[in-house]
């Protein structure tokens, strides 16, 4: 397989956050962007978002590798680097809440669709026909 250099609006492509972009990954998960590039041999990110993930001097590791022994003292070393931010902790509590909402109003208009009328979803009757 051929090295891989993403950028921000590069997509993942497998795992967890498939067909999401880098950036979007950053402001949920940075710890996850770091694994990728410590755990995937053929994975490398420009250096802007390793500085900003804070894999600098010591951490960058030659590619095509993987060296988990780095990762460990990285995440020992930068958990509180990638979390500690009010911005970034209050950020990942809004998109859990439009996440939640999201569902309730998917199960909503599906409920409605399916039957027209009220459920246990909505507290009037849908007159539209």
């Amino acid at each position: 397989m051929a090295l891989r250099k993403l950028t921000r609006k590069s997509q993942f492509k497998f795992g967890k956050y498939s067909d999401c972009t880098v950036q979007n990954i950053l402001d949920l998960d940075p710890e996850y962007v770091a694994w990728v590039y410590f755990n995937q041999s053929n994975i490398n990110l420009f250096d802007d978002i390793l500085q900003e993930l804070g894999i600098i001097n010591d951490f960058v590791i030659e590619k095509p590798s993987v060296n988990y022994d780095k990762w460990l003292e990285y995440r020992s070393q930068c958990y509180e680097f990638l979390y500690d931010t009010e911005e970034k902790k209050g950020m990942r509590r809004k998109q859990k809440y439009w996440k939640k909402k999201d569902n309730y109003t998917n199960k909503l208009q599906r409920s409605i669709e399916r039957n027209g009328q009220r459920d246990r979803f909505t507290h009037s009757v849908n007159t539209n026909s």
